[in-house]
């Protein structure tokens, strides 16, 4: 009994120790080409992408990412600074200009990486803010753009209202110099429009005559 004991406890250990460093390698295996397929990647923004934003406005990307195993996988997110913004905040070191972060998700889970950027002061208006797709493995996201603008004032707000009604009367202006004008406004530091083009692009609808009788007088 004893013989057997001593020859069954080594073998034990050695299924043992071999049993961990099975499960350690591939528990531990980050991006599985197979388990990446059933992966799930997606990049949205704040503000979103209908919108512009200005020099020194904050952008925060989320990258999410959903595991649609049938069970639990490790994957390692990576993500690259968009251009002429630097990196204020989030989940991730950044390393130079990219960020990783390894995640462990359950069959079904979804997790999420966020950072927030913030425009450069020097960004030019019309630039164009462009964050890359991330990727875990050979799977990639969605890619981000914003352009660098300019909020109008309610004074540029309303003089833009009236080139866009003259734009749809017009008939006696080009409508592109009106659009130059347009962009003038919204995308420079140009000064607002001098004066609302309405009454000169659309004058006034004349009265109509009187018409006059012109049959004979009776005596």
């Amino acid at each position: 009994m004893k013989r057997a004991l001593c020859i069954l406890i080594p073998i034990a250990a050695v299924l043992l120790i071999g049993l961990c460093v099975f499960l350690i390698f591939f528990l531990g295996k980050e991006n599985d080409p197979k388990m990446v397929e059933n992966v799930v990647l997606a990049k949205t923004a704040s503000p979103s992408v209908a919108q512009n934003v200005m020099p020194g406005d904050e952008i925060e990307y989320t990258v999410r990412v959903t595991n649609q195993n049938e069970k639990r996988c490790k994957l390692c997110i990576s993500d690259v600074l968009p251009a002429n913004t630097v990196y204020v905040r989030g989940d991730a070191e950044m390393d130079e200009k990219s960020f990783s972060l390894s995640v462990s998700l359950k069959a079904g889970e979804t997790k999420e990486l966020r950072y927030t950027v913030r425009v450069l002061d020097s960004a030019e208006i019309g630039k164009s803010i462009y964050s890359p797709a991330a990727a875990v493995g050979e799977k990639k996201s969605n890619t981000v753009e914003h352009f660098v603008g300019r909020v109008l004032n309610a004074s540029e707000q309303s003089r833009m209202k009236d080139a866009i009604l003259a734009l749809a009367y017009s008939e006696e202006i080009a409508p592109l110099k009106l659009v130059k004008d347009m962009y003038l406004v919204a995308f420079s530091e140009a000064p607002a429009l001098s004066a609302s083009p309405m009454p000169v692009i659309v004058p006034p609808v004349p009265t109509p005559a009187t018409k006059t009788s012109t049959l004979p007088s009776v005596s």
